[in-house]
């Protein structure tokens, strides 16, 4: 009777271990495809900040120009302000 109830109580006890090996096993496929989505993801994240880091090096580059030629246009404007003051002499009239 002893071995009877001994033999109940562990196929008891290794159904349970069995349900919840179970649970593990799933939890652990599920882990797995969370891991493999977050993978994903990461890399779309990835692709999406090197597109934007090149596009605001561009937009960077283009804004630099346009410094450059609104520099270029200003010292134009300022020599030819220079020159037609030379021009005028001291006494602001024509030499």
């Amino acid at each position: 009777m002893r071995q009877k109830e001994f033999l109940r109580r562990l196929d008891a006890h290794l159904e349970h271990s069995n349900a919840f090996m179970a649970q593990v096993t799933e939890e652990i496929q599920l882990s797995r495809e969370e891991l493999r989505l977050s993978r994903g993801e990461r890399q779309d994240l990835r692709t999406f900040i090197r597109e934007m880091v090149i596009r605001m090096e561009r937009a960077a580059a283009q804004q630099a120009a346009e410094l450059e030629d609104l520099r270029e246009d200003s010292r134009a404007q300022r020599d030819a302000l220079l020159r037609l003051i030379d021009r005028l002499g001291p006494s602001g009239s024509s030499a």
